[in-house]
């Protein structure tokens, strides 16, 4: 078959069409400006000209090309030299030599703005909120911007990814107050964080004046309370980066040695500067990720350790950049690259949560099952958190994986257990990806109570009422109905029970004198399933002057869970041979042994360590009737 050329033309051109609107990059750049149309302190128009700024301006942001361009210490309050230094940086700094589609954002007076430039073919401003707080001497704004991406094909389809840029100055100072200071306001700004409700694609870039990692403020951003906010460290350089040369290649200040009359100096030995990532971002959860090794410190080489930026042989940028970087401010700007890809939109997510029974009563198995999409295999772990009151997960559990269903088992619990979960997805690092809401139930009661017969002393004349409580709170049981014989492993007829009150009874007709009569009570829901059995208990039927008495088969217990050894204890059975078993829910029997018990209280030691983990059966019983079952779980 022959395909003309023309009609191969248009599949390419659709093709490539499709990866556009898919697909894109933005570049993030953070600048500390250093005083841009601010005469304060030793910086005036002499020695920080706010024209010849723009000019080493243009020569940087032409050379780096930033979509999204930060800025920390340009003038906010509109005194001379200009009453609009934003406007005036954007407009001969910025949209100059045929470009015109940067914007500028805005910000609240203040005496030094944290604010962001941004082009407007890419990207449109969705929303601006003031983070402000009154910490220290002056109140302090940091500056939050959620921008949408300009997808070619938004308008057909209404799909886009959004993301927040804040941009902050923290307090300078290596002091105990300014480093308090700094934590301080970091704690600010991560309630706004919580407030916020949800991970998303965040930012939080600026001069953060940190002189090591262990400092308070670093600290509450990369290892918060709340993992859902925590922030990395793209290029994960993590350590005490002051006048330390390990560190040599992200220094950012300062680029003076020598006083000019307005840059601080000490050379190239501290990194202040950041963009800092949210963990949807990082792992490319929702529709755009860094791009590895893309963060840079824009003219930092590695060169200038501890010394003025160089700027005649520096290896990162042309020359003309380096000495404009050297002239405009004493940091250096940072910057990174994100991709754009609306093909990562909800790749790792959990999308459900629930719990079957809803109602669970007590000693009833609740399963937790969390729904999860993870297309690339960003979760390497999800978790079930869970404690007994509110917010408050004392507990973890690792969940099982069923294709994309991953579930829990809560056993045993009692009657009037609170439980209050909720789930966690991690990444290889341990950190939470996504997690889901809290979700909560109340285990009640469940099953057979205040069993008795009357009369107590039954004699041949008598029939015995056999009577019982029964909770069900589901509404599973259709009917009870008592089983009884004159042999333990020959209940062969049953005595169905009517309800009275809240008592239900049943009548088990006359017996001889000195028959035993042996019985329980089963619960069946509509379908004639056991949904729950009693212990077997009896009664010897006496002369008229008889005393008897009442009691069940034996006792057991143990504790439960149990590790590698069962420590079994047997109480009130009578003597002889049993048989002893362990088996799986499913039936299989794993071990097995005769015991003969002749004390009243009987006690042995059973190894299980080779049995694997899960829930198992402890059965006693003779010929192959099982008086006594209990389900135990092996950890």
């Amino acid at each position: 078959m022959k395909i003309k050329a023309s009609w191969i033309l248009v599949i390419l051109v659709l093709l490539v069409t499709n990866i556009v609107k898919a697909q894109d990059t933005i570049r993030i750049m953070q600048y500390n400006l250093l005083y841009y149309g601010k005469d304060a302190f030793d910086c005036d128009q002499d020695n920080n000209n706010v024209d010849d700024k723009n000019g080493y301006l243009q020569t940087i942001i032409d050379y780096a090309k930033p979509d999204i361009f930060s800025v920390n210490e340009l003038d906010g309050e509109g005194v001379f030299p200009n009453v609009d230094d934003a406007g005036y940086l954007l407009d001969n700094a910025l949209n100059v030599n045929g470009i015109n589609y940067y914007r500028r954002t805005e910000f609240p007076e203040i005496f030094l703005a944290n604010t962001l430039f941004y082009n407007s073919n890419k990207l449109t401003l969705k929303k601006h909120d003031v983070i402000s707080m009154d910490v220290g001497e002056y109140t302090k704004i940091f500056n939050a911007y959620k921008f949408y991406h300009n997808s070619a094909d938004l308008a057909e389809t209404n799909d886009t990814v959004f993301f927040t840029c804040i941009v902050a100055h923290l307090k300078a100072g290596d002091g105990t107050a300014e480093r308090q200071e700094r934590a301080d306001e970091v704690a600010e700004f991560m309630k706004y964080m919580e407030n916020l409700g949800e991970a998303g694609n965040y930012f939080f870039m600026g001069d953060f004046n940190l002189y090591n990692d262990d400092e308070d403020a670093f600290q509450k951003l990369i290892n918060p309370t709340n993992a859902t906010y925590k922030f990395y460290d793209p290029v994960n350089q993590i350590g005490n980066w002051h006048v330390n040369s390990a560190y040599k290649n992200y220094h950012t200040q300062s680029t003076h040695s020598t006083y000019n009359g307005c840059a601080s100096t000490g050379g190239m030995d501290d990194r202040f500067d950041f963009i800092l990532a949210s963990g949807n971002v990082m792992n490319g959860v929702d529709k755009m990720q860094y791009i590895s090794n893309s963060y840079t410190t824009l003219g930092q080489d590695g060169s200038s350790y501890n010394t003025a930026l160089n700027t005649t042989s520096n290896s990162s940028v042309p020359t003309a950049v380096a000495q404009a970087l050297y002239n405009n401010s004493d940091h250096l700007p940072v910057l990174l690259d994100i991709k754009i890809d609306k093909d990562l939109g909800d790749i790792a997510e959990i999308t459900d949560v629930y719990h079957n029974p809803e109602n669970p009563y007590s000693n009833q198995d609740v399963t937790v099952t969390a729904e999860i999409i993870d297309n690339n295999n960003v979760f390497d772990e999800i978790i079930l958190k869970w404690g007994n009151t509110t917010a408050n997960y004392t507990d973890t559990i690792v969940m099982t994986a069923t294709g994309s269903k991953y579930t829990a088992v809560f056993s045993g619990l009692s009657s009037g257990t609170n439980i209050f979960y909720k789930v966690e997805a991690l990444n290889a690092q341990g950190d939470v990806i996504d997690s889901s809401d809290e979700k909560n139930f109340s285990v009640t009661d469940f099953g057979f109570s205040n069993i008795s017969y009357n009369p107590e002393f039954p004699d041949s004349s008598n029939a015995v009422t056999i009577s019982c409580e029964f909770a069900d709170p589901q509404e599973l049981m259709y009917s009870l109905k008592v089983m009884w014989g004159n042999h333990a492993d020959e209940l062969y007829t049953g005595e169905l029970m009517s309800k009275n009150g809240n008592i239900y009874e049943a009548e088990i007709r006359e017996q001889n004198t000195a028959d035993t009569v042996y019985f329980n009570i089963i619960a069946k829901d509509i379908k004639s399933d056991t949904i729950a059995i009693t212990d077997l208990f009896y009664y010897v039927v006496g002369e008229k002057t008889g005393i008897n008495t009442f009691r069940t088969i034996g006792e057991m217990k143990f504790s439960n869970p149990v590790n590698d050894v069962l420590v079994l204890a047997l109480k009130s059975f009578n003597r002889g041979e049993y048989n002893l078993e362990i088996v799986s829910l499913s039936g299989q029997k794993k071990y097995s042994e005769k015991i003969y018990i002749n004390t009243k209280e009987y006690r042995k030691n059973i190894d299980v360590a080779f049995l694997k983990k899960g829930f198992f059966l402890l059965n006693i019983y003779k010929k192959q009737n099982v008086k006594l079952s209990r389900k135990f779980i092996k950890e």
